[in-house]
């Protein structure tokens, strides 16, 4: 900002600095700069540019963070910088400042096993939340991403005037679903990037939501090495059995992994809700964030009777493996009609006309006896 031709005197400048200076014969010219902000920066907890603020859990091993979530959950990101409306840089020799006035900022979020929604995308500027008309935003898969985020932020008018306050805090949030890619290692991630000027980058930021397995293997009481074929299982995430767990197959035998709303392979076709052992006797299940999950078996291997009761187990990713095995053991046997059952009706039917004859027959005895007396 420049003032010109300004009368002798003390002139005193608000700004974040608040500076005082004398215009006079021996200094006619005066240059201020204001260094307290010379360049954007990342604006989130201990300066990172990216965080998860919703959809997944945290654990806290030798004073990192570790996030987990299961495939099909979606996850929520915010982005935060604090901007500048003019990049300012110091020739170290000449000691000159020169500044460049920014123009636009922009954010792109590279995602690996991660689908983000376009729809989520909100942007807001200090207290302001931007519309979509103040904004450019675009996820584009062409350049072979799971789909590449892009959010452009124009900064200044058509006059060429900044449009918001320097210091402002722009901020970026947006949410992306796990999808069924993150079992192949394990995890999914987003690597985001803030620029100005369109490509001059300011920083990155990536953030790695992790998800575990669990091993099921059916055996035999008497011989616990002895695994089982034949056993069907329904998966649950609550001890009621409402929230029923989608699966699909992978390519091994006997291992699935959560189903995915995201991933357009996953179809009606594909999907079910019931696993079945083959001949090693045991069952993977991949894709799993933190939690406890619940197991009910629903048909047994023939000659042995079937639980009447779930199995649970839990997955815990504080250790950072956060796999688990549970053994079902089933025992040899008929299995009796189950409470309420056909067979168990018939029971007690067969049962009271052994009762009503017994009756029967003690009154017919006892009439008989009276007849010859």
């Amino acid at each position: 900002i420049v003032w010109e031709n300004v009368p002798y005197g003390y002139y005193y400048i608000t700004s974040t600095q608040n500076t005082a200076v004398t215009v006079d014969t021996n200094t006619p010219n005066v240059t201020v700069y204001d260094k307290n902000i010379s360049s954007p920066t990342p604006g989130g907890d201990n300066g990172a540019l990216k965080e998860i603020i919703e959809g997944a859990t945290t654990e806290t091993k030798n004073g990192a963070t570790y996030y987990t979530a299961s495939i099909g959950d979606t996850v929520k990101f915010r982005v935060r910088l604090n901007t500048v409306n003019y990049v300012t840089s110091e020739d170290e020799e000449t000691g000159t400042t020169e500044s460049t006035q920014v123009v636009n900022y922009v954010v792109t979020d590279t995602p690996t096993s991660m689908a983000i929604d376009k729809d989520t995308i909100s942007v807001k500027v200090g207290e302001t939340t931007l519309t979509s008309a103040d904004y450019t935003a675009t996820v584009d898969s062409t350049d072979g991403t799971d789909g590449k985020l892009t959010v452009t932020v124009p900064w200044v008018n058509d006059d060429g005037n900044s449009l918001y306050d320097n210091g402002d805090v722009l901020v970026v949030e947006y949410s992306a679903e796990v999808t069924g890619a993150a079992v192949t290692n394990g995890s999914a991630n987003n690597s985001a990037v803030a620029y100005y000027n369109t490509d001059t980058e300011i920083s990155d930021g990536s953030v790695t939501v992790n998800n575990y397995s669990f091993d099921l293997k059916k055996v035999d009481s008497t011989d616990q090495t002895k695994t089982l074929a034949g056993a069907t299982f329904e998966f649950y995430k609550d001890a009621d059995h409402k929230e029923k767990i989608s699966l699909v197959a992978t390519d091994t035998e006997g291992v699935y992994r959560l189903a995915d709303s995201a991933d357009s392979a996953d179809s009606e076709t594909t999907v079910v809700t019931s696993v079945t052992t083959g001949e090693s006797g045991t069952i993977t299940v991949k894709g799993l964030g933190n939690g406890t999950y619940y197991v009910v078996e629903t048909k047994a291997p023939d000659g042995y009777n079937k639980l009447t009761t779930h199995q649970s187990l839990s997955i815990d990713g504080a250790n950072l493996s956060g796999d688990a095995t549970v053994s079902v053991v089933n025992k040899r046997g008929t299995e009796l009609p189950s409470t309420g059952g056909m067979g168990t009706t018939l029971f007690y039917v067969v049962g009271g006309l052994l009762v009503v004859g017994a009756a029967v027959t003690m009154v017919v005895k006892k009439r008989m006896t009276g007849y010859e007396d």
